[in-house]
């Protein structure tokens, strides 16, 4: 390049001008970047992959964005239910259709109320979705099933791989998986019983990353799970509320985990334990996150410290696994 020649926006390769928009929010492009001049309006008007998240949006916003976006351009949608006085999904469906979003791939429904989540989905295009991500604001009894039927529909789409669920547990054991489904990451942010998990992973033969609530879960049956985890890789158990020896039991039936991730409340501290466990059980685990609190009442029966520290300082947690500890 000559030194009078020089690099402006506006003459930037289309390339370029894309991957720029990859780094922005949705309004920026639409009401700053795409109005620099001409070329790039011409540019980003054929740009598809918009990222649209709703999450604390201004009434004002959403409606601008709405009024300006090519919905057949949309890779991600978030909607959100953030105030009693503006829901975004009603005004969403009086200004969409169903084959508008011919190109979703991503749908993540925020606080939404049961009562309007068919009414949400029958304006949007679930038929190339592969992620899907539910919460739930306000359940009602009457649309319990009605949830349920929805999900089970959604859950037949072979595009799906990821999905999360913040849903009341009777919707969860309610829904009809269909056997074998394609999800491959299962997301569930309230506890279930022991028996639903199993029969959850039974239908799950693609699913390599779990994170789920287990608080709830205090004694597990003596099932052999090797069968249904054997393929799971990576698994996040938050909340934990549950003896040691029942944790050791659901963990030494996923023998191929890679990542594992625990978050709780209770006695599980005991570094040789931990040791002994995950190298007769958990020979290819590479990361381990654990985040634990003990509660004591009594302060004779409080942890020793430099005790805990101690088992975590032996030659498989510094020298093999390269333990940092954080206290």
């Amino acid at each position: 390049m000559s030194m009078n020649q020089q690099s402006s926006l506006p003459t930037l390769p289309v390339e370029i001008v894309y991957y720029i928009c990859d780094c922005l929010d949705a309004k920026t492009i639409l009401v700053s970047f795409r109005n620099i001049c001409r070329r790039l309006r011409n540019i980003i008007n054929n740009y598809d992959n918009y990222i649209l998240d709703f999450t604390n949006t201004s009434q004002s916003d959403f409606r601008l964005i709405c009024h300006l976006i090519n919905p057949q351009r949309v890779k991600s949608l978030t909607l959100s239910q953030q105030t009693t006085t503006f829901d975004q999904t009603i005004f969403f469906d009086k200004q969409f259709h169903v084959k508008d979003f011919s190109r979703l791939h991503s749908l993540t429904l925020i606080g939404i109320k049961e009562s309007r989540l068919r009414a949400v989905l029958k304006h949007i295009n679930i038929s190339s979705l592969v992620s899907f991500s539910l919460e739930i604001g306000e359940h009602k009894k009457q649309h319990d099933h009605v949830t349920a039927t929805v999900l089970t529909s959604i859950l037949t789409r072979t595009s799906l791989h990821k999905l999360a669920l913040n849903i009341e547990p009777n919707r969860i054991e309610a829904i009809e998986w269909p056997d074998p489904c394609t999800i491959e990451e299962l997301k569930i942010d309230k506890c279930i019983s022991f028996d639903s998990i199993r029969r959850i992973l039974r239908h799950l033969p693609r699913l390599r990353t779990l994170i789920i609530d287990c608080y709830s879960i205090k004694t597990i049956h003596p099932t052999n799970l090797t069968a249904y985890c054997r393929q799971l890789t990576s698994v996040s158990l938050d909340k934990l509320d549950m003896n040691i020896a029942d944790l050791e039991f659901l963990l030494q039936s996923m023998t191929s985990l890679t990542d594992l991730k625990l978050t709780g409340n209770g006695n599980y501290f005991d570094g040789h334990r931990w040791e002994k466990f995950i190298q007769t059980n958990l020979l290819g685990l590479k990361k381990f996150q654990f985040y634990f609190s003990d509660y004591q009442d009594d302060q004779l029966n409080y942890p020793d410290i430099e005790q805990i520290i101690r088992s975590f300082e032996t030659p498989f947690w510094i020298e093999l696994k390269k333990m940092v500890c954080h206290l």
